[in-house]
């Protein structure tokens, strides 16, 4: 008989349970009806799952922006790097059309493209580096989307405050 009762208490804990998921929180009207006979402790469930939510999309609009300034910020590295090249490649034509005997203006000009090639060699790190940040603030947001359903992401984001109402109603109606 005990596991009976446990048995059945089990099955209606579930049901209350299971009677909410991320896919009722993308309709508003499913959500309310969903938590129309909640418990006490679905209804913490479920507004701790509207938390983990909205703290998810806060993380994704984040990595977002972040994405965006590493973005704009590998675009003038490689624009950077583009103008050093350039600037080297003017120094080899300019080392190339001095005269073998003109020993000074090589010794200078020969410095110089060694300084632009240190630099040059500096810039193609810095261009390596953000691209590896890049793809790696993207496999976060990747990562990050695949574990929340978009819908109830655009929900809770558009709509919380009537989520919230539906289960502060539900919960003065269970007091």
């Amino acid at each position: 008989m005990r596991f009976a009762v446990a048995l059945i208490a089990a099955v209606l804990v579930g049901r209350s349970a299971s009677a909410w998921n991320d896919a009722d929180l993308a309709d508003i009207a499913r959500f309310c009806a969903g938590i129309a006979d909640a418990d006490g402790a679905t209804l913490d469930r479920v507004e701790g799952r509207i938390d983990a939510i909205k703290r998810e999309g806060a993380a994704i609009a984040a990595l977002q922006a972040k994405r965006e300034q590493v973005a704009a910020d590998a675009v003038a590295a490689r624009n950077r790097v583009a103008l050093q090249r350039r600037d080297t490649e003017a120094l080899r034509l300019q080392l190339s059309y001095l005269s073998p005997t003109m020993f000074e203006e090589r010794r200078v000009v020969g410095a110089d493209l060694t300084a632009h090639l240190e630099v040059l060699d500096r810039f193609r790190q810095i261009e390596a580096l953000l691209e590896i940040e890049l793809a790696g603030i993207e496999t976060e947001i990747t990562r990050r989307r695949a574990g929340i359903d978009s819908s109830a992401l655009s929900t809770v984001v558009m709509s919380e405050g009537m989520l919230r109402r539906c289960v502060a109603d539900r919960r003065g109606r269970l007091r």
